[in-house]
């Protein structure tokens, strides 16, 4: 295992600590199930940061999409789906979350698992 506090500089022991038991503990099939089991943690203030209200809406009001694109569900499969360029588009939380979704790919692909003689295509 790496050294978080290379990746994570400044996370709280205890949270850490939580981390690891929420990953350990929480390994339900479903998604929306381990989604809220996160939620709630985070809503009993299991974190240093204290209790924290979490919702998703992953479409529509109140949604990343929403606020990147400013429609309630852009059609990425259809080449002819246009959409204004939205001034806050750069910074918008959808394109900030894909950025870091490439880094980890990158990092994993790239670095992490040719250490270890692991190769993909």
């Amino acid at each position: 295992m790496g050294n978080s506090e290379v990746a994570v500089p400044g996370l709280p022991m205890i949270d850490r600590a939580t981390i690891a038991d929420l990953l350990a503990n929480i390994q339900d099939w479903e998604s929306a199930i381990r989604h809220e089991k996160w939620c709630r943690a985070i809503q009993d203030g299991k974190f240093s940061f204290g209790a924290e209200e979490c919702s998703y809406s992953p479409i529509g009001q109140g949604s990343w999409l929403m606020e990147a694109f400013g429609v309630e569900e852009p059609n990425f499969a259809d080449p002819r789906d246009r959409h204004p360029y939205l001034p806050n588009f750069l910074t918008s939380n959808w394109k900030l979350f894909h950025d870091a979704l490439l880094a980890h790919q990158s990092f994993v692909m790239q670095e992490l698992l040719p250490k270890y003689q692991i190769v993909l295509n």
